[in-house]
């Protein structure tokens, strides 16, 4: 059956994502420091990275959907320092600036031609959209483990995809960086993954490595030949 769809996924497939969670979280911080109300002082950044990544490793009900996870940590953490209307801002904030994205160099001119070949959706189990970065002119529509109420690798996430799309297993090539999440995701699903592989990583799976690309120069040849 043809190829009809494209799924990419986002964060260091599209673009790096350090950069922007450190740009997002020095914003954050200096809202904090400007807002703070509490009896006693504001707890470093560092110490607040560490409470952050312990409330998300014990609330995995929330795993799919970190930014419910935030905003507990939030409400429950910087609550007796920091009124409601203001933890809502904190949060906007947030939001925004996960949206500053650069993407990597090759993105652009490649999506650019591939929108024109096939319907281009996103999948991310992060909580970026796609439509308020600046490579939202070339997506059709973005999905993520929020919507799904799952995060990938779970099939169900890209099973709404094909459901939502009107397509076959068959019709949909997935995109991604993380050997777990998007290629064994994709491998679930029984999609064929793309790997793209941009810090020359070795392939850890026991299975099979899949089609491999290390940018998306490489994934427009790759695409020509499948």
């Amino acid at each position: 059956m043809p190829i009809t769809h494209l799924s990419f996924d986002l964060d260091d497939t599209l673009w790096p994502c350090a950069p922007v969670i450190r740009a997002a979280e020095a914003k954050a911080y200096d809202f904090l420091n400007t807002h703070w109300h509490g009896d006693v002082p504001l707890e470093t950044a560092d110490a607040l990275l560490a409470s952050r990544k312990q409330f998300f490793a014990t609330n995995t009900q929330w795993h799919h959907d970190l930014t419910t996870m935030r905003r507990e940590w939030v409400r429950q953490t910087l609550g007796h320092g920091l009124s409601a209307p203001l933890q809502a801002q904190y949060m906007e904030l947030i939001l925004e600036y996960r949206n500053f994205v650069i993407p990597y160099d090759d993105v652009i001119p490649v999506l650019d031609e591939l929108k024109h070949r096939y319907t281009l959706v996103s999948i991310t189990n992060g909580n970026a959209d796609v439509f308020k970065t600046p490579l939202a002119p070339y997506f059709e529509r973005a999905y993520n483990s929020i919507g799904a109420g799952v995060a990938k690798p779970h099939p169900a996430i890209f099973k709404q995809v094909l459901d939502n799309e009107g397509i076959d297993s068959d019709n949909l090539i997935h995109i991604g960086d993380d050997q777990h999440t998007d290629v064994h995701g994709a491998f679930t699903a029984n999609i064929q993954p793309i790997w793209i592989n941009r810090t020359e990583q070795p392939w850890r799976a026991d299975t099979a490595q899949p089609h491999t690309a290390k940018d998306l120069k490489e994934l427009m040849t790759l695409l020509e030949t499948l």
